[in-house]
């Protein structure tokens, strides 16, 4: 997995952490939802989730492709 679900939890949280307020600023939720606190976990977790489940960089090389042949009739 080579670090992938480190970094996609800390970029998760971090869209978490700021969607909570952002949701508060506009309206959305009340400050005293429990949404505030709840938005940066599951951020963290689908962070982890995606992270872990994206087919980035997969061990399979690309087919290669043929090369046009100059043959004429």
């Amino acid at each position: 997995m080579n670090g992938r679900p480190v970094i996609g939890g800390i970029f998760g949280l971090l869209f978490g952490l700021f969607l909570g307020p952002t949701l508060w600023l506009w309206g959305v939720i009340p400050l005293d939802s429990p949404a505030i606190v709840i938005l940066p976990l599951v951020g963290l977790v689908l962070g982890i989730l995606f992270a872990a489940w994206a087919p980035f960089g997969s061990a399979e090389p690309a087919p290669a492709t043929a090369t046009p042949t100059d043959e004429e009739e």
